[in-house]
């Protein structure tokens, strides 16, 4: 089993944030970090918030300093519109940068549909999220980018992203008509969804057959995602029921990464608390990949 985790970008760069000194204080300086999660066993990290206005220089430092800790690389990206034909200047430079750094290896590049606060009609949505998702596979691929786009099954709320149902991400996969989009199975969006709106809660064949990545994270108590997946008193429950779609990941055959992707700063807890629930997260993939 690949396990990965999601970081900051600017953790990852070496600089200073309220997001990165919770990093900075649960597992120290991002050397001393990486060290100790691939000691746990962590092979992959996924840049978690590489967004239009994020600096250029950051998201190379990035890249390169998770290339020299030799650990494999997936990039969370954005749908931009793409109304000019070209790629905004942070997805250039990270295709430049992992070109430069991971020669020869396909990186995992994760997208949402567009959210619908963008546009007047939900099928305008759709629309032109079909729109941007197959010129944005035509530009990668005409550019011979190493990055691979990947949609993310989302988590439906109030003018949120189109794709919260694995019949939604199918639907638009075939839409788009580019054999290089994959699909990202999100199993917390997915089982929020499910207790929230009562989704389907196991994706079908033709989902599972698709899936070239993951973001796993559990549930919390109050019902905010992004929580951790070990065993704890305070979701029995969810954590049960998060073990079980993994179960069936596995099963399904599926080869890519096991992504954790979680956020520390909605936990409770002091952060030698918050790192435990961090290692034993890892330690239950660890667990259910036997």
């Amino acid at each position: 089993m690949q396990i990965g985790l999601s970081l900051p970008t600017g953790y990852l760069a070496g600089l200073i944030g309220d997001d990165v000194e919770m990093w900075v204080e649960m597992f120290g300086p991002r050397e001393s970090g990486l060290e100790a999660l691939k000691g746990l066993g962590v092979t992959s990290i996924e840049l978690n918030d590489v967004r239009e206005h994020t600096p250029l220089k950051e998201i190379k430092q990035a890249i390169e300093f998770v290339s020299q800790m030799e650990l494999q690389l997936s990039v969370h990206l954005w749908l931009p519109l793409l109304d000019d034909g070209g790629l905004p200047e942070a997805f250039m430079e990270a295709s430049r940068a992992i070109g430069e750094t991971e020669t020869g290896v396909a990186v995992q590049a994760i997208i949402h549909g567009h959210r619908g606060s963008m546009f007047p009609k939900t099928e305008d949505t759709w629309a032109r999220t079909v729109h941007d998702l197959r010129i944005m596979c035509h530009l990668l691929e005409q550019g011979e980018s190493p990055m691979v786009p990947t949609l993310e099954l989302c988590r439906q709320k109030a003018d949120g992203p189109v794709g919260v149902t694995f019949q939604e991400i199918l639907a638009l996969v075939r839409e788009v008509e580019s054999p290089g989009l994959g699909i990202c199975w999100d199993l917390g969006h997915g089982l929020s969804n499910v207790l929230v709106h009562g989704h389907e809660e196991f994706p079908p064949e033709g989902f599972l057959a698709g899936l070239t990545h993951t973001h796993i994270h559990g549930v919390l108590p109050n019902g905010r995602t992004h929580g951790p997946i070990g065993r704890d008193d305070g979701m029995v429950e969810h954590n049960a029921r998060t073990h079980r779609l993994l179960e069936v990941l596995r099963d399904s055959g599926y080869q890519g990464i096991y992504n954790l992707e979680l956020y520390p700063a909605r936990w409770e807890g002091t952060m030698a608390h918050r790192r435990d629930l961090v290692c034993r997260s890892i330690e239950t993939l660890q667990e259910i990949g036997g």
